[in-house]
């Protein structure tokens, strides 16, 4: 990896027929992932994507592409550029024609807005979604659950074993194609910061 990185952008651009950048781009995040290494995403992305410009017209690359750099600024706590990078490629593509993928874009937004403790943002964007959450697939209902028992919370209402329960089936969940959703890996320490944060709202 390092000794293609200088060149990486340079690659994506001109050579997108033989590395297919949407599936390197995704490869990388789970590289460093696995390497507990997710923070450098945002970092390399300065030298490493300046000149490169993904076509919004190749629509599954395009969104592999801005979903790759909202999950590179969220592994940097850069949440509000995140939400930005997500509201972007909702407005330059129409991803109307897959359900599951503007839904889980849908979540990822409200999740960012909860990280950063705005509530009624994080509302409004999972209401957007509350009709059609029943087509999408368990993962991605497990995490609607989850934001949905936090911000929906009866006033002195627990959700805390109910969210417990959901994370703990999301985190055994695993699925053969791309999920902006399951990128995200939250760990035990974000687990309980979430948690804390919707019992005491």
């Amino acid at each position: 990896m390092k000794a293609i990185q200088p060149s990486l952008s340079f690659l994506l651009s001109n050579y997108h027929l033989y590395i297919y950048p949407p599936q390197f781009l995704i490869t990388h995040i789970h590289h460093l992932v696995s390497v507990k290494k997710a923070k450098e995403l945002y970092k390399n992305n300065i030298t490493l994507l300046y000149d490169f410009e993904p076509d919004p017209k190749d629509v599954p690359g395009f969104f592999a592409y801005m979903v790759y750099r909202s999950i590179s600024c969220y592994y940097s706590e850069r949440y509000e550029e995140a939400i930005r990078w997500l509201k972007k490629l909702l407005k330059d593509v129409d991803i109307s024609l897959f359900p599951t993928a503007m839904i889980e874009v849908q979540i990822l937004i409200t999740l960012f807005h909860v990280l950063l403790h705005e509530n009624i943002p994080a509302k409004s964007q999972l209401a957007k979604i509350s009709s059609a959450i029943e087509i999408a697939p368990f993962h991605v209902k497990a995490v609607y659950t989850i934001l949905h028992y936090g911000l929906y919370k009866k006033e002195g209402e627990s959700v805390a074993s109910k969210m417990r329960d959901e994370f703990s089936a999301l985190q055994k969940t695993h699925v053969s194609y791309f999920s902006p959703l399951l990128i995200i890996q939250l760990d035990k320490k974000q687990i309980g910061a979430l948690i804390d944060y919707f019992e005491y709202i």
